[in-house]
C-alpha cells in the first residue's frame, strides 16, 4: 500500500473516531440531562401528590373540627378551600402537566368523584352544627359512609403515589442504563482512537521520518563525493521504496560511469586510442554528451 494512501486512511479513521467520540459525548450529556430531568420530575410528583393528599385530609379535618368546636374559622377555611383556593384541582393540573398514565388519570377521577360524594355529607354535618345538633354532625362525619369515603380516598392516593413513584423510578433506571452504555461505548471509542493515534505515530516515525533521515544521510554522502555504502531501505512499490530504488540506481550508474571514465582515461594516457565504453547504455540523459 502506498504511504500516501495509508496516511489518508489513518487520517480518515482518526476523523471518524473523533466524530464518533463527539456523538457519544453528546449522548452522555443528553442522557445525564434526561436523568436530571426525571429526578426533578420525581421530586415534583412527590410534592404534588403529597400536597393533593394533604389538601383532602385538610378538608376532612376542618369539617370535623367545625363539628367538634362550632368555631366559624373551620367553616370558613373549609369553604375557602373548596370555592376559592381549590388546591386539589391545582395539584391535579400540575400532575397532568408532568404526565400521567391512563390508569393514574382514572385514580385522580376516582378520588375527585369520592370527594364530591362526601361534600353533601359534610354540608349536612355543617348544617346540623349551625342549628346546634352536634351529635348529628358527629354521627355523619364519623359514620360508616363518611369513614368509608375517607378511607377510599387515602387508599386511592396511596396507589396513585405508588404507581407514579414506581414509574418514575423505572424511567430513571432506564435513563441510567442509557448513560452507562454511553460511557462504555465512549471508553471503547477513546481506546480505539488512542490505538489509532499510536499506529499513526508509529507509521510517521518508522515509515516516514526514519527513511527521510536515511535519505538525508545518503544525499550528504553523495554531496561530498562518497558513492559507497548501501541505503538500508526496502525496495517496494511504495513512495519510500521507489525513492530508495531510484537512489540505489543512481548510486549504481554513477559508480559505473565513473569507473568507465577512469578506464578510458587510463587507456588514453597509455596511448591506446582504440577503446570503447564498457557501459554505453549508462550514458543517458545529460550523461549522453559525455
Amino acid at each position: 500500500m502506498k504511504k500516501a494512501t495509508k496516511a489518508k486512511l489513518l487520517s480518515i479513521l482518526t476523523i471518524v473516531m473523533v466524530i464518533f467520540c463527539m456523538i457519544l459525548l453528546y449522548c452522555v450529556n443528553y442522557t445525564n440531562t434526561k436523568q436530571e430531568q426525571m429526578l426533578e420530575k420525581q421530586f415534583y410528583y412527590t410534592v404534588y401528590v403529597d400536597a393533593f393528599g394533604d389538601t383532602s385530609a385538610y378538608l376532612t379535618n376542618e369539617v370535623r373540627s367545625y363539628a367538634a368546636t362550632g368555631e366559624s374559622i373551620h367553616y370558613e377555611n373549609y369553604w375557602y378551600e373548596v370555592n376559592i383556593a381549590q388546591n386539589r384541582e391545582y395539584y391535579v393540573e400540575k400532575l397532568k402537566e408532568l404526565g400521567l398514565t391512563e390508569k393514574e388519570l382514572e385514580w385522580v377521577e376516582s378520588i375527585a368523584a369520592i370527594s364530591n360524594n362526601l361534600v353533601p355529607l359534610e354540608k349536612q354535618a355543617m348544617d346540623a352544627v349551625a342549628v346546634g345538633d352536634i351529635d348529628k354532625a358527629t354521627d355523619i362525619l364519623y359514620g360508616m359512609e363518611y369513614e368509608s369515603g375517607v378511607a377510599q380516598i387515602k387508599s386511592t392516593i396511596q396507589k396513585f403515589n405508588f404507581s407514579i413513584q414506581n414509574r418514575v423510578a423505572q424511567s430513571i433506571k432506564d435513563s441510567k442504563k442509557e448513560t452507562d452504555f454511553s460511557f462504555v461505548f465512549g471508553y471503547i471509542a477513546i481506546a480505539i482512537t488512542m490505538l489509532v493515534q499510536i499506529v499513526i505515530v508509529k507509521f510517521v516515525l518508522t515509515e516516514l521520518i526514519n527513511p527521510i533521515i536515511k535519505f538525508r544521510g545518503k544525499m550528504i554522502e553523495f554531496a561530498v563525493g562518497n558513492l559507497e555504502g548501501a541505503l538500508d531501505l526496502p525496495e517496494d512499490n511504495t513512495e519510500i521504496g521507489e525513492t530508495g530504488l531510484a537512489i540505489h540506481e543512481f548510486q549504481r550508474f554513477q559508480k559505473e560511469v565513473i569507473a568507465d571514465i577512469d578506464y578510458q582515461l587510463l587507456n588514453l594516457a597509455q596511448g591506446n586510442f582504440n577503446i570503447y565504453s564498457k557501459c554505453e547504455n549508462s550514458y543517458r540523459g545529460n550523461y549522453f554528451n559525455i
